[in-house]
C-alpha cells in the first residue's frame, strides 16, 4: 500500500447531524484545490458518539479511515489515535466543523516541507473573525485565564496553543502522541510542552476562524480538567513520565 502524502484527521463527538457537510467538503476538496499537495488520507475518530457520527462519517468520505472509541474519552485520546493511526508524510488535524477552511492547509505544508519545520500551529486572529461567530464573554475571560497559566506551569512558546489546527511531520507526530498523557483539551499544550522540551521545530500561521458549531466544552467542567492538566505536566516531567523508550526517537533532539 502506498503512503500517503498528507493525513488529515478528524475528531469528533456527537457530529451526526453537521459532519456530512463537513466531509463532503473535505473530500471535494482533497480532488480538486488540495490535489497538488499529493495523496490525501482522512482519518476519521468516532469518540465514543451515541447518535451514529461514525457511521454519516463513512458514507459521506468515501474510503475514510475510520477509528472508533468507546466509551467517550476526550478530544486528546481521539487526536492521538487519529495521529498513529494515519500513514501521512504529512499529518493535520482541524474540527470537524473545518472551522478555518482548508485553504490555509496550502501554507501549512509549504511550511513542514519548504521550510523543514517539524510542527505547524495555527494562530487565530482576533481581529479577523467571521461576523457569524460570536463568543461569550465567559468563554473569552476562561482562555484567558488557562493561557495565563499554561505560560506559568507550562511554556509552550506558542501564542495560541488551542488553536483547533495543527499539522506534522511524520516523525514528529509519532514521537509527541507516542508520550502524550492527556486525554482531555489540554493536549494541545501538552504536545507543545513536549516538542519544546525536545527541540522540535514549531512555527504558527495567522488563521481566521469563520464558523464554530455550539461547543459540548463546559465551562467549569473542562476548564478545571484543563487547569489540572496544566499543573501535572510539569511534574510528570519532573518524574521522568515524558522520557522516551531507548530507540523511540529517530534523532537526538536534545533537551
Amino acid at each position: 500500500m502506498d503512503t500517503p502524502d498528507v493525513s488529515i484527521i478528524i475528531p469528533c463527538y456527537k457530529g451526526a447531524l453537521f459532519v456530512a457537510d463537513s466531509l463532503r467538503s473535505l473530500h471535494s476538496w482533497t480532488n480538486g484545490a488540495g490535489r497538488r499537495l499529493g495523496q490525501w488520507e482522512c482519518v476519521f475518530v468516532d469518540d465514543g458518539s451515541a447518535d451514529g457520527t461514525g457511521d454519516v462519517a463513512a458514507s459521506a468520505f468515501p474510503g475514510v479511515h475510520l477509528v472508533r472509541l468507546w466509551p467517550n474519552q476526550g478530544k486528546g485520546a481521539a487526536v492521538r489515535a487519529g495521529m498513529l493511526a494515519a500513514r501521512g508524510r504529512y499529518r493535520f488535524f482541524t474540527d470537524a466543523d473545518l472551522p478555518f477552511g482548508l485553504d490555509i492547509l496550502h501554507t501549512m505544508h509549504r511550511l513542514l516541507t519548504d521550510e523543514a519545520c517539524d510542527i505547524v500551529t495555527g494562530a487565530r486572529n482576533r481581529d479577523a473573525v467571521s461576523r457569524s461567530v460570536q463568543r461569550s464573554l465567559l468563554r473569552q475571560a476562561s482562555s484567558g485565564i488557562f493561557t495565563f497559566l499554561v505560560a506559568q506551569l507550562a511554556p509552550t512558546g506558542v501564542r495560541d496553543t488551542q488553536c483547533g489546527i495543527k499539522g506534522f511531520s511524520a516523525a514528529a507526530a509519532v514521537f509527541l502522541f507516542g508520550l502524550s498523557r492527556c486525554n482531555g483539551f489540554a493536549f494541545d499544550v501538552e504536545i507543545l510542552y513536549l516538542a519544546r522540551k525536545y527541540g522540535f521545530k514549531v512555527k504558527s500561521v495567522p488563521v481566521t476562524l469563520m464558523v464554530e458549531k455550539p461547543s459540548t466544552v463546559s465551562v467549569f467542567r473542562d476548564g478545571l480538567g484543563m487547569a489540572m492538566d496544566a499543573v501535572a505536566m510539569p511534574i510528570r516531567c519532573r518524574l521522568g513520565y515524558y522520557e522516551p523508550k531507548t530507540g523511540d526517537r529517530e534523532r537526538d533532539r536534545g533537551g
